[in-house]
């Protein structure tokens, strides 16, 4: 009589087979949602780098018109169109092709803000231009610059600008030479750059950059 020889190669049972998948999911899904948050967090990082960049910019033209003035006109002339933002807030375009030197607007008019100054613009400037991305509000393929035939769509930026008379009365401990001397000097004003922005899911942000710009 042959007798059968036991099978010893058995397979896997249904709680092994469940638990191995179990392993194996958490192996690979634990990786992928950090390569997510990766990603998500590395556009936070490059809007804030943008957002500063774009302040900065601000700085440097609003400093260029000061030293255009001074050198086209005269020292007492040194906030010309600067002195607009005094009392306003404003924007600033190195893009604008509406006729105004400067490029600064006032920003609302009687606490109202236009629907379309809210958020900066953004275009592929194009091989052209060194494959840079620009961000302004007045672009005008016909004008500004032969950039490619991309939309220009809104970006995720505002920028605001306000001008104030430096003010060093309340320094001045006697108050009596304090109200002599004035609230302001002509000679020195305070300029805040304030961008802000706002990707989803993360909260609305916004960064500030503040210089006091001399006459001379």
């Amino acid at each position: 009589m042959i007798q059968k020889m036991p099978n010893k190669n058995k397979g896997f049972t249904l709680l092994e087979t469940i638990v191995a998948i179990t392993i194996l999911m958490i192996s690979i899904v634990g990786p992928l949602s950090l390569a997510s948050k990766g990603i998500v967090y590395a556009d936070y990082v490059k809007d804030e780098i943008t957002a500063y960049n774009l302040a900065q910019e601000a700085m440097e033209a609003i400093r260029n018109i000061r030293d255009e003035n001074v050198n086209n006109y005269s020292v007492s002339e040194w906030l010309k169109d600067i002195d607009k933002c005094i009392t306003n807030t404003c924007r600033l375009d190195i893009w604008n092709q509406s006729g105004i030197r400067s490029g600064l607007e006032v920003y609302s008019v009687g606490g109202v803000m236009p629907s379309d100054w809210q958020l900066m613009k953004i275009v592929d400037a194009g091989v052209g231009q060194g494959k840079v991305v620009l961000y302004g509000y007045a672009f005008n393929p016909s004008l500004n610059l032969n950039y490619s035939s991309d939309a220009v769509r809104k970006s995720i930026f505002t920028r605001k600008i306000t001008v104030k008379r430096a003010d060093y009365s309340m320094a001045i401990t006697d108050p009596i030479r304090r109200g002599t001397l004035g609230l302001a000097t002509p000679d020195e004003v305070n300029v805040t750059i304030e961008v802000s922005w706002r990707r989803i899911p993360f909260l609305p942000r916004s960064i500030k950059i503040s210089e006091n710009l001399f006459s001379i």
